[in-house]
């Protein structure tokens, strides 16, 4: 049990140490160059299963989905608001989240 939970661990903070820079490079490319094609990097990195990238209106600006047949979705669907994903902060729900029994995030 204790190897399993310090393996679990390790891998999700590694995974989010990755989301996390991920983001800065992101960010920093949208910055310089603009949106179009800014998620493109996460294709490379199978444990990221899908990311937006949207306004604080909720005006998406480009979709990435791992499962998609078209990963990438340049625009997005402006008339679709972005929902923010719930992040429950109960014991359970940490737990869930520590065994990645459910998908955490980096914004």
């Amino acid at each position: 049990v204790f190897a399993t939970s310090w393996d679990a661990w390790a891998t999700r903070h590694r995974d989010q140490n990755l989301a996390a820079e991920l983001a800065q490079s992101i960010s920093a490319q949208v910055e310089q160059r603009g949106a179009y094609n800014a998620l493109a990097p996460l294709a490379g990195h199978s444990v990221i299963l899908g990311a937006d990238l949207h306004l604080d209106s909720g005006e998406v600006l480009e979709l990435y989905d791992a499962k998609a047949p078209v990963p990438i979705v340049h625009g997005g669907d402006p008339s679709r608001l972005v929902k923010p994903v719930p992040h429950g902060k109960t014991f359970l729900q940490q737990v869930m989240r520590f065994f990645w029994l459910i998908p955490d995030h980096e914004e």
